[in-house]
């Protein structure tokens, strides 16, 4: 019998138990699978995804590398994005093709996987913006075949933050407009729901174009020839292509003060044609109208005013009144709203918009802001329970004068308030408080002037001499008629002007 040496028994009891040795499985390098070859609309960011996978369900991280991979970020799931949004007319890629190249590998922290390269193709598209103030967040389509409705084959898309947007495919037809519904006014942070602006497609369809109010009037002259009587009547220089392919709000925004007239002329336009969608939502009818009918007949009869008259004075109670009466009639004549009502709410759009037209506001200031958002809010909500029957004219009136809607206002507050009357000189019809509209009065911060005859910079309270023709006032029979300083028969007939100044019978 042979014995085991003790000192075995251990590795032979190890060695006999369980059956045999384990071990840990080798870790392997994590698989990629990428596209050889993305397309991307210039305006996007995203491009695509890479996937990674590993047999050990490791975690992943991809990295990014190549001629062009500083434009580009990529994220833990693989996902592939411009770091800025490209724009089309002005590649960033090394030889300005709009082909950009990059590669991408996967690890799980220890091991990575092969690098795979791609091709991200940037692609043309027609671009644009959606200005009252840029509207965010707006449906955008180019309307084809002139239906005024959204088809199926219309191209289509939304505005990004800014108010632009892209739209993919090459744009035609006779007639074509692209049409803007709703979104979010990215000054006043106001949702404009009913509101549409409508703007024709430029000549050159390879530039940015503009969609504001001032275009979806123009949208609705007929010939080339009206469209440009609508621009002359509203003031504006410049031909039409210049009108549709140029960012007034960008411009007004940098202190170019003809663009900020423009931009002004926009803001009061915008007014009234949300007011004509507010009226027609609170009226009599049960009619669905649509935001595009309504701005298109808003566009008609502001159109319609200008080339009749070769002027349109949009801060005009008259003006603002027929274009509210007609307007809301032509999109649905089924509504019924009194003449009382139609002029009550004139007269508060007519002042809120001779604000906005004042030289000394910049449309693009904190203070417009404010006046604006005001009447897209609180003035619209007055607007439709005086519509709907729900609060008298007296009422309305009285709520909704500008010194109402504007008095102690938060968001005015630190403007300059001249006759310290609680509203701000930027929202004051009359700065100085001595009865004379400012736009009447040649001396808007001075309460003992507001006349100036002789235009000397001298008011004529002040002004010894009120015509300018060399005889003081005291001795001139005609103070304020520079032609005339004498009358010698004192019947009301100056001598310059009389037959016989004597009264004598005899013509002089």
């Amino acid at each position: 019998m042979h014995r085991i040496p003790s000192s075995l028994l251990p590795l032979l009891l190890f060695a006999g138990c369980g059956g045999g040795g384990s071990s840990t499985p080798a870790n392997t390098a994590p698989t990629l699978t990428l596209a050889s070859a993305f397309s991307v609309l210039e305006g996007d960011t995203a491009v695509g995804n890479a996937f990674g996978s590993d047999a050990q369900n490791s975690a992943l991280s991809y990295t990014l590398s190549g001629e062009h991979s500083a434009l580009f970020a990529i994220n833990s799931s693989g996902a592939i994005s411009f770091i800025s949004a490209p724009d089309y007319e002005s590649p960033s890629d090394s030889n300005s093709d709009n082909d950009y190249e990059v590669s991408v590998a996967v690890s799980d922290g220890s091991l990575s996987s092969a690098r795979a390269a791609t091709v991200i193709t940037l692609t043309d598209a027609f671009e644009g913006r959606v200005i009252d103030g840029p509207v965010s967040g707006a449906s955008v389509y180019i309307d084809l075949n002139s239906n005024s409705l959204e088809d199926a084959e219309e191209p289509s898309g939304v505005t990004n933050g800014s108010g632009y947007f892209f739209l993919e495919g090459f744009i035609s037809g006779t007639g074509a407009r692209v049409i803007a519904i709703g979104g979010t006014d990215t000054v006043t942070d106001t949702v404009l729901t009913d509101v549409a602006l409508i703007a024709d497609i430029p000549n050159d369809a390879t530039k940015v174009v503009s969609v504001t109010p001032i275009t979806t009037v123009l949208s609705a002259a007929d010939t080339p020839e009206q469209k440009n009587q609508v621009l002359s009547a509203l003031g504006i220089s410049g031909s039409l292509e210049e009108v549709l392919t140029t960012d007034h709000w960008a411009l007004a925004e940098s202190g170019n003060t003809t663009a900020q007239a423009v931009q002004a002329t926009n803001q009061q336009v915008a007014v009234i044609l949300q007011t004509a969608a507010t009226m027609i939502a609170s009226g009599t009818s049960t009619n669905e109208i649509t935001a595009t009918s309504i701005a298109n007949a808003v566009a008609e009869q502001v159109a319609a005013v200008a080339t009749a008259t070769g002027t349109i004075n949009l801060s005009s109670n008259d003006i603002v009144t027929t274009v509210l009466t007609n307007a809301v009639q032509a999109a649905d004549s089924e509504t019924t709203i009194s003449a009382e009502v139609v002029s009550a709410v004139a007269t508060s759009i007519a002042e809120v918009n001779t604000l906005i037209g004042s030289d000394s506001l910049d449309p693009t200031s904190a203070g417009a802001g404010a006046i604006i958002e005001t009447a897209q809010t609180t003035l619209q909500a007055s607007v439709t329970k005086v519509t709907a029957g729900t609060t008298d004219t007296a009422t309305f009136t009285s709520n909704n004068s500008t010194s109402a809607l504007f008095i102690n206002n938060a968001a005015l507050a630190s403007l300059p308030d001249f006759d310290s009357d609680g509203i701000a000189d930027a929202a004051d019809l009359d700065d100085d408080a001595d009865g004379v509209a400012d736009t009447d009065d040649a001396f808007p911060l001075d309460t003992n002037e507001s006349v100036d005859t002789d235009a000397d910079g001298v008011g004529n309270n002040t002004d010894t001499d009120d015509d300018g023709d060399g005889v003081t006032d005291a001795d001139d029979a005609f103070p304020l008629n520079a032609a005339e300083t004498l009358d010698t028969d004192t019947d009301g007939i100056g001598n310059n002007a009389d037959t016989d100044d004597d009264a004598d019978g005899v013509a002089d």
